[in-house]
């Protein structure tokens, strides 16, 4: 009698989604499945816009930023504490730590009872910073 492994009956599901941990500057285009727990206000810059947020998944917290007509399309789509799924195609080597929202990113609301990440704050006293 042949035998199997558990993955044979129950075959693993392959998310496409990339972690906000590990996210770099090389990687260029990518889909993160994400909560949005800060998101500004348009703020303006002479004649241009721009709108800066915090999203999180279950490995960590990344930043988000969006310019001009993105800031108003962002500031529509998101929500804070919605989760969504967002196809994103641009990174730049200068913003390691943050994600830019550019016209092709795709910004889809995400409806899951598995998921939902939670964030804890930790305060540091202020000599320590």
């Amino acid at each position: 009698m042949k035998s199997y492994t558990i993955t044979y009956y129950f075959v693993l599901a392959i998310t496409p989604y990339h972690s906000a941990s590990d996210l770099n500057e090389i990687i260029t285009s990518f889909q993160i499945r994400c909560k949005v727990i800060s998101l500004s206000t348009v703020q303006n810059f002479g004649a241009n816009k721009v709108i800066d947020g915090i999203v999180c998944d279950k490995s960590g917290e990344i930043k988000i930023v969006a310019f001009n007509e993105q800031a108003n399309r962002a500031l529509q789509n998101m929500k804070i504490n919605e989760k969504l799924t967002s196809n994103l195609k641009y990174r730049s080597p200068f913003s390691k730590n943050e994600i830019h929202i550019c016209p092709s990113t795709t910004i889809q609301k995400y409806e899951s009872t598995v998921f939902d990440p939670l964030i804890q704050i930790k305060p540091n006293p202020l000599r320590e910073i």
